[in-house]
């Protein structure tokens, strides 16, 4: 193993590894969560009538809208405090995991709102 070998280990874990690249994929998930809840709650309100949905979309359409302000408070830490983003490094990649597995199915999600 030579010198080129480690340079590539270390440009992999400040640029792609490093906590900043969460954050990043963060912002990039809110704009994408908003977007989509903001055309979504107004197709729903005013199309499908929101109170003739049933409780459970409520509360899943509900409980989408509190996980993107959870999401927002989390982004907005690790923006304020970029120290902290080292310290709650796991938990920010369990959260990464959370929110790529809840942008797959938003799209689903609120297309079956509508058709109920």
């Amino acid at each position: 193993m030579d010198e080129s070998y480690f340079f590539k280990l270390k440009s992999v874990a400040k640029d792609r590894l490093s906590p900043n690249g969460e954050v990043a994929f963060f912002l990039g998930i809110l704009l994408y969560s908003g977007a989509l809840l903001g055309i979504c709650f107004f197709a729903i309100y005013y199309a499908v009538d929101f109170k003739k949905t049933s409780e459970l979309f409520k509360g899943l359409f509900i409980g989408s809208g509190v996980m993107i302000i959870l999401l927002i408070i989390l982004f907005c830490l690790c923006v304020l405090f970029e120290k902290m983003v080292f310290k709650i490094q796991k938990i920010i990649g369990v959260v990464t995991v959370l929110y790529t597995i809840f942008i797959a199915y938003f799209p689903f999600f609120y297309f079956f709102i509508y058709l109920a």
